[in-house]
């Protein structure tokens, strides 16, 4: 029971926010990868951007996975980009039933180490730039 607990609470968490593709007994994306689908789906490209500000860590990771597809960042954008890169704050992933820890924004932004978030992630957003086509 203590594992579902904390599952609950990493789903829940608003500061840093959760990364998830397949959450809980669900199976349900985590809301702020529910809200970038939208997003791209409507080509709200200045509502991502705002996103790299945002207090909510996971809406940063994808932000910035997503505004790195477009050459448009400004020099004050890139620097925000290079911040959050290099940020040791944290966000939480759920994958199923099982739990992680936060981890910090700059190993989710790693070629290793970071579980294969990285990876999972630039895969859906392939496919949610292939529905999409719009961004």
């Amino acid at each position: 029971m203590i594992g579902q607990h904390e599952i609950l609470i990493a789903q829940n968490n608003t500061t840093t926010g959760t990364i998830g593709f397949s959450c809980s007994f669900s199976g349900m994306q985590s809301m702020e990868v529910r809200n970038m689908s939208k997003m791209i789906e409507k080509s709200e490209y200045t509502k991502i951007l705002k996103l790299l500000d945002s207090g909510n860590n996971a809406e940063k990771y994808l932000a910035v996975l997503v505004l790195e597809k477009f050459e448009k960042l400004n020099k004050i954008e890139k620097m925000k980009v290079f911040e959050i890169y290099n940020s040791k704050e944290l966000v939480f992933v759920c994958a199923g039933c099982t739990y992680q820890k936060g981890i910090p924004l700059h190993i989710l932004f790693s070629e290793n180490g970071n579980f294969g978030w990285r990876e999972t992630t630039l895969r859906w957003l392939e496919r949610e730039f292939e529905k999409s086509d719009n961004l």
